[in-house]
């Protein structure tokens, strides 16, 4: 399983001055954890909010990818939905209004994206759903 977990990032939109980090950054943030070649295309992403690393995700995925995008926000998935499907429209987005502190949906999934989300969720009892061997490589 590829794990991607990208952090540290302050601003996210678009390119518009000093700080500001777009679609680029984001694909450059998690690039060295998603080679679709050695990972597969079934991804599940933890907190994905409006989709900027998802978006980044769809990008390096390539067609024919299945991302599943979990976040509490459901306007935001919504929003998600509606840009991936106008950027990426080879690809498959599944969006699931939920909390990744609770169970995580079923899998299978070849990799886990969790960009920022850690933050507010630190510790490795977050995932605790995950399965082995995969939990033995989630850095928390």
């Amino acid at each position: 399983m590829g794990i991607a977990i990208a952090s540290g990032v302050i601003a996210i939109g678009r390119r518009s001055g000093p700080g500001s980090v777009d679609h680029r950054d984001h694909v450059g943030l998690i690039r060295a954890g998603v080679d679709p070649a050695a990972t597969g295309r079934r991804w599940l992403e933890l907190g994905a909010g409006d989709g900027a690393f998802t978006l980044a995700l769809a990008d390096l995925l390539g067609a024919g990818a299945t991302i599943t995008a979990l976040d509490r926000d459901a306007s935001a998935l919504r929003r998600l939905t509606d840009e991936l499907a106008r950027r990426f429209p080879d690809r498959a987005l599944r969006t699931i209004v939920g909390d990744f502190r609770e169970p995580l949906p079923a899998g299978p999934f070849d990799g886990l994206l969790a960009a920022n989300s850690l933050i507010s969720s630190p510790t490795r009892s977050t995932f605790s759903s995950v399965p082995r061997p995969c939990s033995d490589r989630v850095a928390a």
